[in-house]
């Protein structure tokens, strides 16, 4: 009794322990994103930021992480079951003791089949929207099919990470630093992706175009395909010339009033 107790504080001394590192990581990932976004545009960011902008800049990324695994998790609750399950942890298990590089090959593209089925389907359907319709740019389809081959890349390195553990007998310790590791750097890569994205959107889509700013002299600035509107601080607007690749950075008292648009991606 008193050991198994002694197994429990440790375990919750362990996850306290990782707990302390939520904060930073958060600003770390907000610092990333405001970054990456920025410096697409040529501006160092960091020189018109308050400290509490960075957390909250990272909200919208936030939440569409808490809506996905959500999603996902009440997805695999739903359509999966112990036959399933079994299954999969069969084909987990081959991959594990396998030795042969070709036919952990083949266990792979059975153990993510419908992962990959999936994949091909949407990133069809992304060329025939791009190419046949002209609904998404090729920017999308490129960050779909990153998505997807990275998606792939992660989920096999997290498997070979585990035959790894099995042939050197990692304590648990190590095996729990290596997990925060590349959880680190995929939530790293993936902001970074979504950052990159959104500034595409902004400089190849248009997205802002319409914006309209209007300062404490009367005078308009209206987003247009050259010279538009790209983010703001809580001291800051930015406005980006895409000619002479040079951005503005006015200051929010000389601003009056921001008149935000939805424009759809080009076509």
């Amino acid at each position: 009794m008193d050991s198994k107790n002694t197994n429990n504080s440790t375990n919750e001394l362990s996850i306290s322990q990782y707990l302390t590192y939520v904060g930073p990581f958060l600003i770390f990932l907000g610092m990333t994103r405001l970054i990456t976004f920025y410096n697409s545009f040529g501006v160092s960011i960091t020189s018109y930021l308050d400290i509490s902008e960075v957390l909250t800049s990272f909200f919208d990324i936030l939440l569409l992480v808490v809506i996905f695994f959500a999603y996902t998790s009440v997805q695999n609750f739903l359509a999966s079951g112990k036959d399933d399950a079994d299954k999969a942890n069969k084909k987990r298990q081959a991959i594990l003791e396998e030795e042969s590089f070709l036919k952990v090959c083949l266990h792979y593209l059975s153990y993510f089949s419908s992962l990959i089925i999936y994949g091909l389907i949407v990133i069809s359907g992304c060329v025939v929207a791009c190419f046949c319709f002209n609904w998404i740019t090729t920017f999308t389809v490129f960050i779909w099919t990153g998505v997807f081959v990275f998606l792939l890349i992660f989920l096999i390195v997290q498997v070979e990470m585990e035959r790894k553990h099995i042939q050197f007998q990692s304590s648990l310790n190590k095996r729990r630093f290596i997990f925060f590791v590349l959880y680190f750097l995929v939530f790293t890569y993936c902001v970074i992706l979504y950052s990159s994205y959104q500034a595409g959107q902004i400089r190849k889509d248009k997205s802002t175009y319409g914006v309209t700013i209007t300062l404490d002299n009367d005078q308009i600035i209206v987003s247009d395909s050259s010279n538009y509107f790209i983010g703001k601080t809580q001291n800051y607007v930015f406005i980006y010339h895409e000619k002479e690749k040079k951005t503005d950075i006015l200051p929010m008292t000389r601003v009056k009033q921001i008149t935000m648009t939805h424009v759809q991606p080009s076509k």
